[in-house]
């Protein structure tokens, strides 16, 4: 059901392109014999005209409007089915409405939904270790940082919060923030340092 909401719409539109391409493909391999008035017209006009035109079967029309029909249905399945359910159809790996900087110098990430995790490995000074901050608001679900610095790792609920975290574990060096989250919904994140 996830692929069919996430991926439907372009699943379907691929089918229309497909379709249309084999219309005009086969069209032309057939040699259809029609006035040179309907050619240049055909020529100089869009898609519709070979499909509605004389040159298409009564079938070749039904089916593409039959595809037409269902790529709204794919469509409108995509932007209704979540909102009705309340559930998120995202696969794993993907984010709606996502703005990040990820850098050596920030580390910033908002997003509406998302069924992933962002990281990013920072070399701090101690001064930086000593005001490292977080800023995070999560309107639903949780959010969640995961420090690492070699052998040592840390897991810190950072569900709006807006406080300094504690380093006192960690050296001066590189260390990994993997931020991930548990059905967060429209999530603001920055790392402050």
């Amino acid at each position: 059901m996830n692929i069919l909401v996430s991926l439907g719409p372009i699943i379907g539109a691929v089918i229309i392109v497909l379709y249309i391409t084999f219309l005009r493909l086969s069209y032309y391999l057939k040699g259809i014999k029609i006035s040179k008035k309907q050619q240049q017209a055909a020529h100089r006009s869009d898609i519709k005209v070979n499909l509605i035109s004389k040159v298409a079967s009564k079938r070749e029309k039904i089916i593409y409007y039959i595809l037409i029909v269902a790529e709204i249905f794919l469509i409108l399945n995509r932007f209704m089915l979540p909102k009705v359910t309340g559930r998120d159809y995202l696969l794993n790996g993907m984010s709606t409405g996502t703005k990040y900087v990820i850098s050596d110098s920030a580390f910033k990430v908002s997003y509406k939904q998302a069924k992933r995790g962002y990281y990013n490995r920072i070399y701090l000074r101690q001064k930086d270790l000593d005001n490292l901050g977080v800023e995070c608001s999560v309107e639903q679900g949780k959010a969640l940082l995961t420090i690492q610095q070699d052998d040592i790792k840390k897991e810190v609920d950072i569900t709006n919060v807006k406080s300094l975290l504690d380093m006192t574990d960690f050296a001066e060096g590189e260390i990994s923030f993997t931020l991930t989250n548990e059905d967060a919904r429209n999530l603001k994140f920055e790392l402050i340092w």
